[in-house]
């Protein structure tokens, strides 16, 4: 039997892996930016689970949709509680539920800078689950799975500045 899954809805009920708890920035309370690339790690009874991106040898699976923030400071906030700036907003724990974005139009700022982006131009993982030009310093090394997975296309240029500053790159997402 084959049954025809709608994707956008399913992936919206997946998990991020509890263990990952390493910030993408040193000294930030966030684990993962959204936009960052995840890939599988694993499954938990019926739902998927997800961690960014580490290496060049994990295959993309998605774009993450929320941010990854690490765990309060329980001495200032109490078991269960918010934190008034986190309320509204699409932040997670990790182990929460996230969801991963698939295919259609998107705006993000996860992507490297060192290389001007092209409108046509395909992008790709880097080890670190940020958006990267095949000529780009964080492109992985030819023969990697995460090399020979395309993930995006840019829909608009953006210079090396226009990167640094974060001005948002539209795309194509392909995976």
């Amino acid at each position: 039997m084959l049954t025809a899954r709608q994707p956008v809805l399913e992936n919206s009920f997946c998990k991020h892996d509890r263990t990952q708890t390493t910030p993408f920035v040193a000294g930030s309370p966030v684990v993962l930016p959204a936009g960052v690339v995840v890939t599988i790690a694993g499954c938990d009874g019926e739902t998927t689970v997800v961690k960014g991106m580490t290496a060049c040898s994990q295959r993309p699976f998605g774009l993450l949709m929320q941010e990854i923030i690490s765990e309060y400071d329980r001495r200032y906030i109490s078991w269960g509680g918010v934190h008034p700036r986190d309320k509204g907003t699409t932040r997670e724990f990790p182990g929460g539920p996230v969801a991963v974005a698939h295919g259609g139009l998107w705006s993000t700022d996860i992507y490297d800078t060192d290389v001007q982006i092209n409108a046509g131009d395909v992008l790709y993982a880097s080890a670190s689950g940020t958006l990267v030009k095949s000529t780009g310093w964080g492109m992985c090394a030819s023969g990697t799975v995460s090399a020979g997975v395309p993930v995006a296309v840019a829909m608009n240029t953006r210079t090396t500045t226009q990167l640094t500053n974060g001005r948002q790159l539209h795309i194509l997402l392909l995976i």
